[in-house]
């Protein structure tokens, strides 16, 4: 659409507007706008990080694993790509791949599982001794 005022909105305007939507909790508005933030320049890890916290809000899985798998292309180092992949794969129950995610992310390798049945449950990796 030319003349379209969607048009002249940046990619920055869009994550702003994206971030807005976030706190107001309106989540699938929220990744919509961080989509086109990402369209308008996908070279960003952030664009695909913030997409991604807003698929793990609405317990889309597999979009926010697609997401992360990306800002770690953008951004091998990341720490929030790697914080929220590990947040999907113990949402997936996928413990170790949380656990190897996590531990790449410095987030150590104690994790605790908070949840309708569970009182903390913690976890580490198989190959290492529980930590205290």
């Amino acid at each position: 659409m030319a003349g379209s005022p969607e048009k002249s909105v940046s990619a920055q305007e869009w994550k702003e507007q994206g971030n807005r939507l976030f706190l107001s909790r309106k989540y699938q508005e929220s990744a919509a706008c961080y989509s086109k933030a990402i369209k308008r320049n996908p070279s960003v890890s952030v664009y695909y990080t913030n997409r991604a916290l807003c698929h793990v809000k609405l317990q889309q899985h597999d979009k926010a694993l697609a997401d992360c798998k990306q800002a770690l292309e953008l951004d091998p180092q990341s720490v929030k790509a790697l914080f929220f992949l590990g947040q999907c794969h113990l949402e997936m129950e996928n413990y170790d791949e949380a656990i190897g995610n996590l531990q790449r992310g410095g987030l150590g390798t104690k994790v605790a599982i908070k949840g309708p049945d569970t009182e903390g449950v913690h976890l580490t990796s198989r190959n290492r001794p529980p930590i205290p």
